[in-house]
């Protein structure tokens, strides 16, 4: 649905509780009670326009499996201090492959795509400064994968849907979206 359709839609169920009133009409100062009848709004129009603007998927499930994750993971000290210890062994592996490329080195990339990602198949990949950016992104994501893998007292299915929103989000960041 649109901006415009939701836009729409709200102003219809405006209209239908307080038809005297238009959007332009109200004082926000005012207490709205005043001014409607909260009582015959329609639970089912507004469960609707929520439905609309989340594409069907609960705004409580999503945010109750990255919560139940994060709060997993901060009572977790040996699990922060294992992901402390990637996150410096990730970056030591892509500066010493910048170091290597600046230098005139070959090197070997120490992180690769998996085999279904194509995002990085082109040569010019490979080549400076475009090989340190793919470089850093997966040594990102590699330190996301295991943030998100399982621990003790959380339930596998959060951790699989944390997983996956986390993991769309990095593929928002993807250079091979701005490159």
């Amino acid at each position: 649905m649109t901006d415009m359709t939701i836009e729409t839609a709200l102003s219809e169920e405006l209209h239908r509780i307080a038809p005297d009133i238009g959007l332009e009409d109200i004082d926000r100062t005012q207490d709205l009670r005043e001014k409607f009848d909260i009582d015959s709004m329609d639970f089912l129009t507004l469960v609707t326009a929520l439905a609309y603007a989340t594409g069907g998927v609960s705004p409580y499930s999503v945010s109750q499996a990255r919560n139940d994750w994060a709060l997993h993971l901060g009572r977790s000290p040996g699990r922060q201090l294992e992901l402390a210890e990637r996150a410096q062994a990730n970056a030591l592996k892509v500066t010493s492959c910048a170091a290597s490329a600046l230098t005139g080195q070959t090197t070997v990339e120490p992180f690769t795509a998996r085999a279904h990602d194509h995002r990085f198949a082109h040569a010019a990949w490979a080549n400076p400064p475009f090989n340190l950016w793919k470089q850093g992104f997966l040594a990102v994501q590699d330190w996301w994968e295991h943030a998100t893998d399982t621990m003790r007292g959380l339930d596998p299915q959060d951790a699989e849907r944390t997983r996956f929103q986390l993991r769309q989000m990095l593929d928002l960041m993807s250079p091979s979206n701005f490159a």
